[in-house]
């Protein structure tokens, strides 16, 4: 299991949540960049063969008759842009390009290249479907005559825009973590992603808990952290259960709610006063099972900290579905684990803090789907996977 520690607050006060602050989105599908590379492949080859046939003078394999007429149209006037640029060889460069911008890798990237890469392919979509709906009218009322070479690439160009313009925004939210980003390492505001260095991370993975050790797990509201966490420190001889939250709850005055971006600063000092408690503690010779929302930000704080102290960390992620995590969450009404901090159960950020969960890249080999687990079956899980027996 791949370390990553980072930062997080389950409740905090101040603050108001809008419906507009839930994003109602999914995490991206894979099948979404293979399907738009198949299809891009596909407006490839039919340009291709139309920039061929028109430089070589060939005739198209088509019915040249009634309103079926390819030669007709692939001859035309309107067949090249001023009487000099083909509209086929146009075709062929804009399809090269749509080839490169949908390679499957591109569409799982959450950085900032992703992300200008995400908005590179909808304005191809949008500018290719504009043409499409030129070259159809053309065809239509100034032709009049019908190319079905010419019809496929349409249809693939329509297909290929339906799939970017439905996807734009969840791919989009997926990849805000970096278009706001500052240019220091930490993050502006808790709530927004940002991936930490995975080949640093890796120098943390380990196949065993050795003592001193720090476990953070980690999840959304109504994920079950704090039992789950409870029973894997229940495991030791000797361990601590180290709720993150609390740190938030300690600032009386001044408390800038955690996911806005002027919280960075007080934000990296809360993370950073947890992350010198567990070392210190695991240094100790205590197992500490930290309990929290913790992300992947700010991992260089907890990084330090745990290397400066040579203590391993190990990082999991409850993660249940959507629906699971909300009813649980807001089924905590009256519940105050920490006095005078009730649970958080307000749907708007409940969702929020789900939404930066569902998309962690490459670190989905760290989530434990606990929707139809019990905590101890949760516990046992992540037991299981440490590679752990009890000390």
């Amino acid at each position: 299991m791949v370390d990553q520690p980072g930062v997080g607050l389950g409740a905090a006060e101040g603050g108001e949540w809008e419906e507009a602050d839930v994003w109602e989105t999914r995490a991206p599908a894979r099948w979404w960049g293979w399907t738009a590379f198949v299809l891009s492949l596909a407006g490839f080859g039919v340009s291709f063969y139309l920039t061929v046939e028109h430089f070589s003078g060939g005739i198209l394999q088509c019915p040249s008759t009634g309103i079926i007429n390819c030669t007709k149209v692939t001859t035309s006037p309107q067949s090249e842009v001023f009487g000099v640029l083909p509209v086929a060889l146009l075709g062929l460069i804009f399809f090269a390009a749509v080839v490169l911008v949908n390679l499957p890798p591109f569409w799982q990237r959450y950085d900032r290249v992703g992300r200008l890469i995400t908005y590179g392919r909808l304005a191809l979509a949008v500018g290719g479907m504009g043409m499409v709906l030129y070259l159809l009218y053309t065809e239509l009322f100034t032709i009049k005559a019908i190319c079905l070479w010419c019809t496929s690439v349409h249809v693939v160009t329509f297909l290929l825009f339906v799939l970017v313009v439905t996807t734009f925004s969840t791919m989009a939210v997926a990849q805000s973590t970096e278009a706001s980003q500052p240019t220091r390492t930490g993050q502006s505001g808790l709530w927004r992603q940002r991936p930490a260095p995975r080949g640093e991370m890796r120098q943390l993975t380990v196949t065993s808990v050795l003592l001193p050790s720090v476990i953070i797990v980690s999840g959304p509201p109504g994920a079950g952290k704090t039992t789950t966490a409870r029973l894997v420190a229940g495991r030791f001889e000797r361990a601590i259960c180290l709720e993150s939250d609390w740190f938030w709850t300690t600032i009386l005055r001044g408390l800038v709610p955690p996911w806005e971006a002027e919280a960075d600063a007080q934000n990296r000092v809360l993370v950073a006063s947890y992350a010198a408690a567990a070392a210190t503690m695991a240094a100790g010779g205590f197992a500490v099972v930290v309990d929290g929302i913790v992300g992947p930000w700010n991992l260089d704080i907890i990084n330090d900290q745990m290397r400066a102290s040579g203590v391993t960390s190990h990082y999991f992620v409850l993660r249940p579905s959507r629906a699971v995590a909300l009813a649980r969450a807001t089924g905590r009404v009256g519940e105050e684990r920490i006095p005078g901090h009730p649970a958080l159960t307000d749907k708007g950020p409940i969702l929020h803090m789900w939404e930066q969960f569902s998309v962690l890249g490459d670190y989905e080999d760290c989530v434990v789907d606990n929707s139809d687990l019990s905590a101890e079956e949760a516990a046992a899980a992540i037991w299981d996977a440490l590679g752990a027996t009890n000390p």
